[in-house]
């Protein structure tokens, strides 16, 4: 019900943690140059089983998600803190455990995986199959723009990203460090 429901969390988000945690796997594909990482599509509840729509409708329709490796559990952890922020810039995520058949076994082993929301309407750069990310930029880069600051987006090196918005990459960076740290020490504990 709604009132057990976090107050940081809107209507959309509940509806899509449930599919991402509930949903039935009907369909699946690699992500290319992804390793452990698979773009999975879910049936919609009070949708007719005997119809199978492909993959891609699917994920145009908001029914798909990519499952990640069990390294990436703090990105579960990260849409949270996203959320209580209220930054809203995270796409929602849920830690879950996979036992249907059309899914490799190092995938239903029992171990917990994150599953990250694929949202239909993210920039896919020029490639639908490529990932999430709205433009490819590695830690070095990210390390050295977001130590320049870029107060004009749109020229070199500031990659079109308006300067508030570095400002919480920078912060969800500090959370995701600091959250990392503890999650890995609370799970060593646990063990």
């Amino acid at each position: 019900t709604r009132g057990q429901v976090p107050p940081w969390l809107t209507e959309h988000d509940v509806q899509t943690l449930q599919l991402l945690a509930q949903g039935e796997v009907v369909g699946k594909a690699r992500v290319p140059g992804h390793g452990q990482v698979l773009q999975v599509g879910f049936s919609a509840e009070g949708v007719l089983q005997n119809i199978s729509p492909g993959l891609s409708q699917l994920c145009s329709q908001g029914l798909c998600g990519l499952i990640k490796r069990p390294g990436d559990l703090s990105e579960v952890l990260s849409f949270h803190v996203d959320r209580v922020l209220g930054l809203c810039r995270s796409l929602p995520a849920v830690a879950r455990r996979f036992y249907n058949p059309l899914l490799p076994y190092r995938y239903t082993d029992g171990g917990a995986r994150p599953v990250i929301w694929w949202a239909p309407d993210v920039q896919h750069l020029g490639d639908p199959d490529n990932d999430q990310n709205s433009l490819a930029l590695g830690w070095l880069q990210y390390q050295a723009l977001l130590a320049r600051g870029c107060s004009r987006p749109g020229q070199d090196p500031c990659l079109d990203i308006h300067h508030a918005e570095w400002a919480r990459l920078a912060l969800f960076d500090f959370l995701l460090q600091v959250g990392g740290a503890w999650w890995e020490r609370d799970g060593e504990q646990q063990r």
